[in-house]
């Protein structure tokens, strides 16, 4: 697939369009991208369009350290044979109707709170159990499924390789001007000049130029992107005899959760956005403008209601009533999310996310009491376990809460990044940065140097008094890693 090709001259296409219009206010900026974000599937269906082979993502790194990965910046993966055998058998159903059979990855579920699931470059889907608990039939499982594997078959990770050249970019200038103020100060017997203006200058441009293609342009593709897959993972449900609407259940699912979990507009915001646009200052106006078009586009996905309209129009165009009107499949999921086994998971893991939202709201005691009570099973599983000892934190019990984190990094048991970086705060929080430093270190290498984990490393290394090794840390996940550059400087600069 020659997905960079096309990003590449949509995003010239896009960069010239939006630096035109930012200056002309937020509808005509918001006019221009809805003109741009490609409309897949109005003449014929994605899936008579699929190529017979499947081409490798450019960002894939490996299957098992694409594992770790997931278990370094989350809670970790849910070990559950029989739901993990049935989720990937779902998946190889999918998939052989349409002949890609080949396509790597696998399925699995993890432990992360959030409604929600997500693909990788190496083709790994990973589903958050909470979301399982709203799905009512085959159908929907399967929905969910259909749709990560239509971004997998789309080619759609390798677009972020543009925003991460952007990021690269500019982590490169950065660091090249520091070399330049440094060798500077040295020629001036150690006065401190800092960046001259022009440099400022320049860095300010760049920066406003990651900004607009990583937080406006990036996330316009992306919404383009989560409507493509919709609508292929419709194509790949009927293909396998599953009923499409599924895909409607599920994306009801998500819009319900958007509707309780919806942030109220900033209008505040907005209206300093305004007042920036109507004075004189063209760097301040251009600043604004990009301020205002992020918060006109808003997230990378797309509401669930717009998008729930597209699959029905889709379906309406290019579907009869024959491959709509499949039975619902529910004896198969009725059956593994009634398995003893997962029932007694999810409450372990419902009581966990309670008590998560009781020590968020400061109720301390009753967090520790009801993660105490709903532990049973799981007490040796990452979440509930860095819940529990995030609650013996709050009511003064540092040392039970360090044998519970122990605990969860058994070897035995599912690894999570989270808990590592939870039991290295506890050691901190005592004055024990060298512990801290070496815990965190153990997590870093045993998920695979995972950056997720660099922003600790970092810290660390600053708070136990290894404060050149911290900036050496610091410049090469800039390089490195860009998406985590900011938290690394942070981190050895103590901001």
């Amino acid at each position: 697939m020659k997905v960079w090709g096309q990003l590449k001259g949509a995003g010239t296409a896009l960069a010239l369009l939006a630096f035109g219009t930012l200056l002309g206010g937020c509808e005509t900026a918001q006019k221009t991208a809805q003109q741009i974000i490609e409309r897949d599937g109005e003449t014929q269906t994605l899936i008579s369009k699929l190529k017979p082979t499947y081409e490798p993502s450019k960002l894939a790194i490996g299957l098992e350290r694409d594992v770790m990965k997931m278990r370094a910046e989350t809670f970790g993966i849910i070990a559950l044979p029989e739901m993990n055998d049935y989720l990937n058998g779902i998946r190889l159903r999918l998939l052989s109707k349409v002949g890609l059979t080949n396509l790597p990855g696998k399925i699995y579920l993890t432990a992360n709170p959030e409604l929600g699931a997500t693909t990788t470059p190496d083709g790994n889907i990973f589903i958050n159990w909470s979301l399982l608990q709203y799905m009512n039939y085959e159908d929907d499982v399967a929905a969910v499924i259909a749709h990560e594997l239509a971004h997998e078959i789309l080619g759609h990770s390798d677009s972020s390789i543009f925003g991460q050249y952007f990021q690269k970019t500019r982590s490169l200038h950065r660091i090249g001007l520091e070399i330049v103020v440094s060798g500077r100060n040295m020629a001036n017997d150690g006065q401190k000049k800092g960046l001259k203006k022009g440099e400022s200058s320049q860095l300010s441009n760049l920066q406003l130029a990651v900004t607009l293609t990583t937080k406006v342009m990036a996330p316009s593709w992306q919404r383009g992107q989560e409507r493509s897959a919709d609508l292929l993972g419709v194509d790949l449900l009927i293909a396998a005899g599953y009923n499409p609407d599924g895909m409607g259940n599920m994306l009801s699912v998500l819009k319900n959760y958007d509707e309780n979990n919806q942030k109220p507009v900033d209008w505040e915001k907005i209206g300093n956005h305004l007042a920036s646009l109507s004075q004189g200052d063209k760097q301040l106006k251009l600043q604004s403008g990009v301020g205002l078009m992020q918060m006109a586009f808003g997230l990378a996905h797309p509401e669930a209601g717009a998008r729930i309209d597209d699959v029905n129009n889709y379906l309406d165009q290019h579907y009869d009533e024959k491959a709509t009107s499949q039975p619902y499949q529910y004896k198969s999921w009725t059956k593994v999310s009634r398995s003893p086994e997962f029932l007694k998971l999810t409450r372990a893991y419902e009581g966990a996310l309670y008590a998560n939202r009781l020590l968020e709201q400061g109720k301390y005691n009753e967090a520790y009491q009801l993660s105490k009570s709903t532990l049973g099973p799981a007490k040796d599983h990452a979440y509930p376990a860095f819940i529990q000892a995030w609650a013996l934190d709050a009511v003064g019990n540092f040392k039970e809460g360090q044998v519970v984190l122990k605990r969860a990094l058994d070897n035995k048991q599912e690894s999570s990044g989270r808990v590592y970086q939870k039991y290295a705060s506890l050691l901190a929080k005592n004055g024990r940065h060298r512990d801290a430093s070496g815990v965190i270190n153990v997590g870093y290498e045993q998920f695979g140097k995972a950056p997720q984990l660099l922003p600790d490393v970092v810290r660390y290394q600053r708070t136990s008094g290894d404060l050149k090794q911290a900036r050496m840390t610091a410049r090469m996940c800039a390089l490195d890693f860009p998406d985590f550059a900011e938290d690394c400087e942070r981190a050895a600069s103590a901001i």
